[in-house]
């Protein structure tokens, strides 16, 4: 390729990014610009470092983000110790049983967070399903409370965010060739020195990526510690969303948001600063800590014996019911004839579904939900599918710089983009409008959309589109004829990403709707926050369905789009 015909192929690659450049500056960087100067000034619009000194002269403001930084430190080590050794499970199973355990680790993902944390509610109560086993087993003579505390909330984070931890690590794995951990021990080394020593540190990229993920998204959660946590388990989050919404003192919100995304960012630095010393040089002080890891694991392997064959399995299954129970457990609540989430359930009966389903308010919700799904999920695959396209044409250190600024929104603290966007849409007048919600919906899911289509377009030979080019097609001619039917597949699994991300997001929601119209995630939060009835199992569970339904389309049509062999 000519220089002249490399550089024409950047510049329409450019031109396929800019939409969705152009949306995240817009949408995105401007708002928290925005917040930014917001936390910088008074209520009289002047420049004061006042809300940072108040923040800094109390105490409990500095010990709360200490808290949630290290809560979310926690979730992500529980997710790594958790989910890796299923994934390393999954990755040496057999292609065909494989495709159904990466099933088992995508449903939970797809199902709705308020969903299986109200199934945690149903397991953790005072009358639920733990302390009732307990009971019957005769290890416990009295309900104990597992609920509204550290422990709880812990549990109920890491539950929610263990797929992504076993999903960032799982393309990985599979990447490693099987042959390599059986030359290690041909050579001499035990089944655990292989490990530490070999796959650990090729699983790395991984590893570091599922680790930062969970805990960028950890530091931002509210939806656990609100409805698990007791009085003194309250986060940074819960705090934010009390300054906007109960003291309306959006300026302290702002500071508190800056804070926070200073501080997660300068934890992912470190964090990511820390993992760069994989792989470990030869002789340096990572390889002889894993070395001495591989060895005491060699020593165990060696005393459990065969029953080591069947201990990852074993735990795979448990750490499979651990994703599964909560869900399972709030399915069979809301068919109960009972006025609570208690368990067991109270007879069998579609009460609380006739009752959701002739409500208005539930009705209305899951409509104005359903329209904002499809209108965001329609935007952000088409903005993604083109910034796709783009960063194919572009040189790999260009295309690293603009998938930094396209992934820009997954790891900024999603409690900051709401309030942010609060802000921006209260100054055009579309606080509670549709749109407000589907340009905040957007910019969540174009990171994904983008992902998603970017691994479509590793199996595009774009030699097909060199070849239209020569006969002298146009760039959109190649895109609508030739590249849009080879992506189709992948395009559709990026759609329903995108629409699933909307239908179940609660953030932006909690903000921009500003209490005029509601989605059906809001009216659950404000129907938990009021009270725990079977209507939330039920709404759960319909959402449960939709979510379910979506990733088995989704992984049919990602699964098409591989070529065969």
């Amino acid at each position: 390729m000519t220089e002249s015909t490399s550089m024409r192929a950047r510049l329409v690659g450019a031109g396929f990014l800019a939409p969705a450049v152009v949306y995240l500056m817009i949408f995105f960087v401007v708002p928290l610009f925005q917040l930014f100067w917001g936390s910088v000034t008074d209520n009289g619009g002047s420049l004061s470092p006042v809300h940072y000194q108040r923040f800094f002269s109390v105490p409990v403001f500095v010990r709360l983000l200490g808290t949630t930084l290290l809560c979310a430190l926690v979730v992500a080590g529980f997710s790594a110790v958790l989910g890796y050794p299923v994934v390393r499970f999954v990755a040496g199973q057999p292609a065909s049983r494989r495709r159904w355990l990466m099933l088992l680790i995508i449903l939970p993902l797809w199902s709705s967070f308020m969903a299986r944390t109200f199934g945690w509610i149903v397991i953790l109560g005072y009358h639920g399903a733990l302390n009732d086993f307990l009971l019957r087993i005769g290890l416990i003579s009295h309900p104990v409370h597992f609920l509204y505390n550290r422990g709880a909330v812990l549990l109920g984070m890491t539950h929610s965010l263990l797929p992504i931890f076993m999903l960032n690590v799982l393309p990985v794995m599979l990447a490693i060739s099987p042959v390599l951990p059986r030359a290690a021990m041909t050579l001499g080394a035990g089944a655990g020195t292989a490990l530490w020593r070999l796959v650990l540190p090729l699983s790395a990229p991984g590893f570091s990526a599922g680790f930062l993920l969970v805990f960028m998204a950890a530091s931002s959660f509210f939806i656990v510690p609100e409805l698990l946590g007791g009085a003194g388990d309250i986060l940074m989050p819960q705090l934010i969303i009390a300054e906007v919404e109960q003291t309306l003192n959006w300026h302290f919100a702002a500071c508190l948001c800056v804070i926070m995304i200073v501080a997660t960012f300068v934890c992912y630095g470190g964090l990511s600063r820390l993992f760069s010393f994989f792989p470990p040089r030869a002789g340096g002080g990572v390889e002889r800590v894993l070395s001495v890891l591989g060895h005491g694991s060699d020593r165990v392997i060696e005393r459990l014996g065969g029953l080591c064959r069947f201990l990852p399995g074993m735990f795979s299954g448990a750490v499979f019911v651990f994703l599964f129970l909560p869900i399972l457990i709030l399915v069979s609540i809301s068919f109960t004839s009972g006025d609570l989430l208690d368990w067991p359930p109270k007879g069998l009966s579609l009460r609380w579904y006739r009752t959701v389903l002739h409500d208005p308010l539930w009705v209305t919700a899951a409509w104005r939900s359903l329209r904002v799904a499809v209108i965001s999920a329609l935007i952000a695959t088409a903005i993604g599918s083109l910034a796709a396209v783009g960063l194919a044409r572009l040189s790999r250190r260009q295309a690293a710089v603009i998938m930094f600024v396209l992934m820009a929104p997954l790891v900024t603290p999603h409690i900051a983009i709401g309030v942010s966007l609060y802000r921006f849409f209260s100054g055009w007048g579309m606080i509670g409008s549709d749109m407000a919600i589907v340009l905040g919906h957007v910019i969540g899911s174009i990171p994904y959309c983008v992902m998603s289509l970017s691994a479509s377009f590793r199996y595009y030979d774009p030699q097909y589109d060199r070849a239209a080019a020569t006969l002298g097609a146009p760039a959109y001619k190649r895109f609508f004829r030739i590249i849009l039917p080879l992506v189709m597949p992948g395009l559709l699994a990026a759609f329903l990403f995108a629409f699933t991300l909307s239908f179940d997001e609660l953030t932006v929601a909690l903000f921009v709707t500003g209490g005029m119209k509601t989605t059906l995630p809001k009216q659950m939060w404000d129907s938990a926050v009021l009270s725990v009835d079977p209507s939330l199992a039920v709404v759960s569970t319909l959402l449960l369905g939709v979510n379910a339904t979506m990733a088995l389309v989704a992984t049919a049509l990602s699964r098409q789009q591989r070529p065969a062999g």
